[in-house]
């Protein structure tokens, strides 16, 4: 596997992220460098991780996640950090559709008085109004406002994870694709992912059974390698750029041991 790509054209580059001398002709080749470990990796995985820590240090990761023993538990507590609460930024598309009406609300722990509200805890208001049948609740203006803390793992689990599933055989892969449709669309998932899986020619479980650690370090840098992209070719989008960063290194640093 390879991330020296060009990420919106899916056009390999000849270029390897990692120091190793591989053009990109022998991307799907990596099967020499599975094979040499290093503190119970693959040398090629123990080079990611490296370029992971180097992001940790880049992007001032300061938003440590506390995990438990339970995935579940810490899937819906990550949702939760990385999503925060109400916001009415002008930046966010969900800004298209806002609640009607103008409320006085708390933001980063001030009033703040606003027309624009459209998105609690990671929920547009679209969203909490298109699925309020498939989870049976009542979409009203207060409702959203006062969001339960559970409503949005629901949301994620049933209308993206579960709904979406990619067959990895991994469970927390699986969620973590899931979280891409989350955050960019079905569609845009598809899209991240089949030019990932190009690269290769093989499936999401054949990588998997190859190397679960390269696939997993190899997703994360693929991720971030996407924000940076976007912040880049739309700058408004800038200001997002070290949550997004954030929230990866969360997942990775937190969900390792679950693979």
């Amino acid at each position: 596997m390879m991330l020296g790509f060009d990420w919106f054209g899916a056009k390999t580059q000849v270029k390897i992220l990692f120091g190793l001398d591989v053009d990109g002709s022998k991307a799907s080749k990596f099967s020499f460098f599975s094979k040499k470990t290093k503190n119970g990796l693959s040398l090629i995985s123990h080079k990611m991780n490296q370029k992971i820590d180097e992001y940790k240090v880049k992007y001032y990761h300061d938003k440590g996640l506390k995990t438990t023993n339970i995935m579940i538990k810490d899937l819906a507590e990550w949702i939760r950090l990385k999503e925060g609460g109400l916001t009415d930024s002008l930046n966010d598309s969900a800004s298209s559709f806002p609640v009607p009406g103008t409320y006085t609300k708390l933001k980063h722990g001030k009033q703040h008085t606003s027309s624009t509200w459209h998105t609690n805890k990671g929920v547009t208001y679209r969203t909490y109004l298109d699925s309020s049948k498939t989870l049976g609740y009542n979409p009203t203006i207060d409702g959203f406002f006062n969001m339960p803390n559970d409503l949005p793992f629901k949301l994620f689990k049933i209308k993206y994870s579960d709904a979406y599933a990619e067959n990895s055989g991994s469970e927390l892969i699986d969620y973590y694709l899931g979280s891409w449709s989350w955050g960019s669309g079905v569609g845009g998932e598809k899209n991240l992912l089949n030019a990932f899986l190009k690269i290769e020619n093989k499936t999401l479980n054949q990588l998997y059974k190859e190397d679960k650690n390269l696939l997993f370090a190899n997703l994360i840098l693929y991720r971030i390698k996407f924000f940076e992209n976007l912040a880049k070719t739309k700058p408004k989008n800038k200001v997002f750029l070290n949550g997004w960063i954030n929230e990866t290194l969360n997942f990775y640093y937190g969900f390792q041991k679950y693979l």
